[in-house]
């Protein structure tokens, strides 16, 4: 299911941390946590306006809804409408930070380095 409300973006968030293999995984060993487009729409990159956010499957109004078929509903990539995609991605973004609570201070944000040979580029 597509997730569009804060509450939609909250379960997701739920469900992805029920994950055994996730859940084992952080007892062993210390992750950082990186935001990936993919949490909003494909592709959510853009490029800082609402005209241009590089959402290649959001449909603010789908052209089709939950009685259409199968067939109509693929073709559309939607069953009902999506909304305003900066509302979606501010959702998308409020879970994160409630599920994976980052701390914002200055200098926190940019390019990291550890060790000699490993940088990580937020």
């Amino acid at each position: 299911a597509v997730s569009l409300s804060l509450q939609d973006h909250r379960n997701r968030m739920a469900t992805y941390h029920t994950d055994e293999g996730l859940q084992n995984l952080r007892r062993r060993v210390p992750l950082i946590a990186t935001w990936d487009d993919h949490e909003t729409t494909n592709n959510a990159y853009g490029q800082g306006t609402k005209e241009n956010t590089g959402a290649e499957n959001h449909q603010e109004v789908c052209p089709v809804n939950s009685t259409a078929s199968l067939d109509e509903k693929r073709a559309a990539q939607c069953d009902r409408d999506e909304g305003d995609v900066v509302t979606r991605f501010n959702n998308a973004a409020q879970a994160y930070l409630e599920w994976l609570p980052l701390r914002r201070y200055d200098g926190s944000m940019g390019v990291a380095t550890i060790g000699s040979i490993t940088q990580i580029i937020s």
